[in-house]
């Protein structure tokens, strides 16, 4: 069985080549990599990018960069799904199939090596017919949640609205970090359950919103001594 580790970092949108922004001294992307490495399950960590200078961060980390995305699939509207067959396909080509697929964003810096493999573990206990994602437990049950239209409070959930909080069940939301799918639900659009793979909030700040950089330098700090 092989695996191969998906990084998709192109230049955009919005602020270019944020996906190697310094983090406590480092390119951002470099803690994917590096930890991707640690874990000791990829026969390839490949690092999709339309840019060249993402692709020269890459390479020196020792990420395969063999080939670079095209443009056409760098767009704001091209779909994850899109870009990772594409690359399947691109291997595929070139004599190198995978069964395995993680898709590891590059923005992830609080996520180690072991939460890889422990994933992985849990992929494996569903025979490898699963996608696993990451999530995070919800703050708040969903029933206690609002849409505001015109600064007037609606409940997403009137029935429930009113029930008491411990009566409720736990919601999850998927945390942008990785996801493992066989290779055939791209390549062939096979369907899957989804098994959540659950992480703390202290893993889960969306480093994406430029306000929580510094909160997830500290919390770094703190889980790494």
């Amino acid at each position: 069985m092989k695996t191969i580790a998906i990084i998709p970092a192109k230049s955009g949108p919005g602020k270019k080549n944020k996906n190697i922004d310094d983090f406590i001294g480092r390119p951002i992307i470099s803690y994917s990599i590096e930890e991707a490495k640690k874990s000791k399950l990829f026969d390839m960590i490949h690092v999709s990018s339309d840019s060249a200078e993402i692709v020269s961060v890459a390479e020196s980390l020792g990420a395969d960069v063999s080939f670079m995305r095209p443009k056409c699939l760098s767009k704001n509207k091209t779909s994850l799904f899109s870009v990772v067959e594409w690359t399947l396909e691109k291997f595929k080509k070139r004599g190198e199939e995978f069964d395995n697929v993680f898709i590891i964003f590059p923005r992830s810096p609080l996520l180690c090596a072991i939460d890889f493999c422990k994933a992985y573990e849990l992929y494996n206990k569903n025979s490898r017919e699963c996608n696993i994602r990451v999530v995070s437990e919800a703050q708040s049950r969903i029933e206690k949640y609002f849409r505001c239209y015109d600064n007037i409070l609606v409940p997403v959930d009137k029935k429930n609205k009113h029930i008491n909080t411990e009566n409720l069940n736990p919601a999850y939301y998927e945390v942008r970090a990785f996801s493992i799918s066989p290779s055939d639900v791209f390549l062939k659009n096979k369907m899957h359950k989804d098994i959540a793979y659950k992480i703390p909030l202290i893993k889960a700040i969306n480093v994406e919103i430029d306000e929580n950089i510094i909160l997830a330098e500290v919390l770094y700090k703190i889980m790494h001594g």
